[in-house]
């Protein structure tokens, strides 16, 4: 009678062991958490705050160029453009922009999809910060 319950003792406590390093393992898949070290934030390198709410031609991967109203962003450069219109290029030459257009409303266009983004009024021009007026003159 003494060996069955001393038996059974062994028995319950092994399962128990058994569980618990099932359990430990079950949460990670075996395997330990390493907890990443995350460096400092890093600011985007195009900062879309300063064309909110203005017409901005994007240029996709892919060839295609949409022109549209800038109205939201997100960290990953996803982008919502409304009253978007592509420019269709020539079938003969993919090359060339012609003069027809396709109306395609609001769009919401993902980061790793962007090549360019410009504004449509053009780019205001200033001058280097990098250089010197005397290094301006030399390179001229």
């Amino acid at each position: 009678m003494e060996r069955q319950t001393q038996q059974q003792d062994r028995s319950s406590s092994g399962r128990q062991q058994g569980n618990n390093n099932n359990n430990n393992n079950n949460n990670n898949g075996g395997r330990r958490r390493r907890d990443r070290f995350e460096g400092p934030k890093r600011d985007a390198i195009l900062k879309l705050e300063n064309y909110l709410n203005t017409d901005i031609i994007v240029t996709l991967s892919g060839g295609r160029e949409v022109v549209g109203k800038l109205t939201g962003y997100d960290q990953l450069m996803n982008i919502v453009l409304e009253d978007t219109v592509e420019r269709l290029r020539d079938v003969k030459d993919r090359t060339r922009l012609t003069d027809n257009r396709r109306n395609l409303g609001r769009v919401i266009i993902r980061g790793p999809l962007l090549l360019t983004i410009s504004p449509k009024d053009g780019f205001e021009v200033i001058s280097n910060p990098f250089t010197t007026e005397e290094s301006e003159e030399t390179a001229i």
